[in-house]
């Protein structure tokens, strides 16, 4: 099982093919690496594909409660190697969040950019869960082992139509079971450092002259299109797609979207 080691954690990932350029696609909260395996036969021909579990996610062990945005970038540069190699980064939902967190990082190597349903512009109840004090923050957290007293305290605020369906359903779920609750637990304390800052996002587009891909699912209400639209008006190299599928969309949906991409058709000889 192949594992990265970052000072007493390990990150499971997985790799395809045998191209020398990584593409290095982050899954969204509460799935894992597994989500990208269907679009590995499209990827392979034109660059190595490597899908991590992210930390407190499938089969990575992360031994702290939170982790930060410089663990990630240090582990995508172990994967990448040193600069000035080529690089490509992908993202669904909360893992685009995190790809554009590191696009300004890695902007002059980066070849591609793939952002699927991307959070990070503008995410339903994320803000809010991001900017609450961390004192308030670990009084809810402490109320998530056992779980009673929150999903009583979810219920009451729903039935006064203060949270709406989506929200209970997603407490109900993710304080499920002891691993779901750790999941949820690490990944909201990390979350205050996972903030992309988007007019530093923009300049690096600008700069490097990147092509980025947003594809936005038409019956996504999670994620907000328009606020990307905003974000990101007038800048060539970014391309805004569509498919007619919800906030998971189905992998062969997806390959097929890959694959009217033309992946190959930027070279790091020739992209600038």
């Amino acid at each position: 099982m192949p594992q990265l080691e970052f000072g007493p954690h390990r990150l499971h990932f997985e790799a395809f093919g045998d191209r020398s350029t990584p593409l290095i696609a982050l899954h969204g909260y509460g799935e894992s690496g597994r989500f990208f395996y269907p679009l590995a036969p499209v990827i392979e021909p034109h660059f190595r594909l490597i899908v991590p579990d992210l930390p407190f996610h499938g089969r990575s062990l992360w031994q702290e409660n939170s982790y930060r945005l410089s663990d990630l970038a240090a582990m995508v540069q172990q994967w990448a190697g040193p600069a000035p190699a080529p690089l490509a980064l992908a993202g669904h939902s909360f893992g685009a969040r995190i790809a554009l967190c590191l696009l300004p990082f890695f902007a002059p190597r980066l070849q591609r950019v793939l952002l699927i349903n991307p959070d990070g512009f503008r995410t339903r109840w994320l803000p809010l869960l991001a900017k609450l004090p961390p004192p308030l923050r670990e009084r809810l957290l402490r109320w998530t082992d056992p779980p009673e007293k929150l999903l009583q305290w979810a219920r009451h605020l729903h039935r006064l139509k203060l949270i709406d369906a989506f929200a209970l359903q997603f407490l109900q779920y993710h304080l499920s079971g002891q691993e779901r609750r750790q999941r949820l637990s690490g990944t909201w304390r990390s979350l205050p450092d996972l903030q992309p800052d988007l007019q530093a996002v923009r300049r690096a587009i600008e700069r490097h002259d990147l092509t980025v891909d947003l594809l936005f699912g038409r019956h996504d209400d999670l994620v907000s299109e328009k606020t990307a639209r905003r974000a990101l008006q007038g800048l060539p190299g970014v391309h805004f797609h569509h498919i007619d599928d919800g906030h998971r969309p189905d992998p062969e949906q997806l390959a097929e979207w890959l694959g009217g991409l033309d992946l190959g058709s930027l070279l790091p000889s020739t992209k600038r």
